[in-house]
């Protein structure tokens, strides 16, 4: 297996219709060169097949953990932000959707791109992708503007609504919604910026917090009965004010979750340590 040059990451699985298991990450081989890749196995994990490139266009791209999608169409979406780096900073990024229509063997970029058309940098980052009942495509994305933005798509992906403001207040962390294979409803995992949570506010430097939790507590959990339109049922899962939670994953057993979450303080980073919690079903609807 060829080893990139700097580092692989961000690795999502995900079982695929046809009963395969596929691998996503990243290849990160320079600070310009950040690109998706895929690899499939077909006896459960014990061997791999060689590495197809997702990206038809070289860039940077991230990809987050958790995040690459199969829709009911077959269709296998990664929702990536696309960065524009410089010697000096990252100027800027967009949200893009690489697409394939047969299984993984072939990838190809969305017609629509989007960003938030606001002043300063957005800095959208990180996205996240569910498919409606009614089959249409929610979109979320981090942003250092205190909320995560939204977009739609009609067409699986192909074109996109204008993005805007969404109702989720949230640090500048990523989101991750699933459905619920019980209920049918939709599970949100999100650091709310809401008051009502009692933790302290935070001085904020370009967007991130200026202590050792990067503000990125509390960790709040909440269901949607309307695909995502409203939230209920929150409640925080952590909430101490010197660690922060983030990145998290999300599986489903018959009666309950497994969340997984980075949940670094002060001795050790952010992103450093690693928790998995299990929280039963009942508890999320009481």
């Amino acid at each position: 297996m060829k080893q990139s040059n700097k580092n692989v990451m961000s690795t999502s699985l995900l079982r695929l219709q046809d009963g395969r298991i596929a691998l996503f990450y990243l290849r990160k081989n320079s600070d310009y060169d950040c690109q998706p890749y895929l690899r499939v196995s077909t006896d459960e994990g014990e061997t791999w097949s060689e590495s197809t490139l997702c990206s038809p266009i070289q860039g940077y791209y991230c990809l987050l953990n958790d995040q690459a999608v199969q829709l009911s169409s077959g269709r296998i979406m990664l929702p990536v932000s696309s960065h524009r780096i410089t010697k000096e900073r990252n100027a800027g990024s967009s949200i893009v959707n690489f697409l394939s229509d047969d299984a993984g063997q072939s990838w190809r970029q969305s017609r629509d791109t989007w960003v938030p058309q606001v002043r300063g940098e957005s800095m959208v980052a990180e996205p996240g992708i569910v498919e409606r009942r009614d089959g249409s495509l929610y979109c979320y994305a981090r942003t250092g503007l205190g909320r995560q933005w939204e977009s739609t798509s009609p067409d699986g992906g192909e074109h996109w609504t204008t993005p805007q403001r969404s109702r989720v207040r949230c640090a500048q962390a990523p989101m991750n919604i699933k459905r619920i294979p019980a209920t049918g409803d939709l599970l949100a995992v999100w650091n709310d910026l809401t008051p009502r949570w009692g933790v302290p506010k935070k001085k904020m430097v370009h967007g991130w917090a200026n202590d050792s939790s990067w503000g990125r507590t509390p960790l709040v959990v909440a269901i949607s009965k309307d695909d995502g339109r409203s939230w209920r049922h929150a409640q925080a899962i952590e909430d101490d004010p010197y660690r922060g939670f983030c990145y998290p994953a999300v599986h489903f057993t018959a009666d309950a979750i497994l969340l997984a979450y980075c949940c670094g303080g002060p001795d050790s980073g952010v992103l450093q340590d690693l928790c998995i919690r299990r929280i039963s079903l009942k508890r999320l609807y009481r």
